[in-house]
């Protein structure tokens, strides 16, 4: 499990790198009760838009292997404002689970 570096800012693009994999995560706080949700690319191809993004919950389809997650305290909502304090995105490696 690798901590991810965020911003505590409403919209954002994330590149991370794993091996020849190239990530792009596209975070937007898309309404009044800042939902935040996740558009992701891996190698040019976008693999998911739109996401509403949960935490604990995986972003990608399982059939990625490696996938990337949002760790809150005391299971709250995502918000922007508490990223780096107490909510954190992860990459999980392939076999690797919370």
């Amino acid at each position: 499990m690798i901590k991810v570096p965020i911003q505590a800012i409403p919209n954002q693009e994330i590149t991370y790198q794993n091996g020849d994999n190239i990530y792009i995560i596209e975070l937007r706080t898309v309404d009044l009760n800042n939902t935040l949700v996740a558009t992701i690319t891996l190698n040019d191809e976008t693999i998911i838009s739109g996401l509403i993004v949960n935490p604990f919950a995986k972003l990608m389809p399982y059939s990625y292997g490696n996938n990337f997650i949002f760790t809150t305290q005391d299971n709250e909502l995502i918000n922007y404002e508490h990223f780096n304090d107490t909510q954190e995105l992860f990459f999980l490696e392939d076999g690797i689970d919370l």
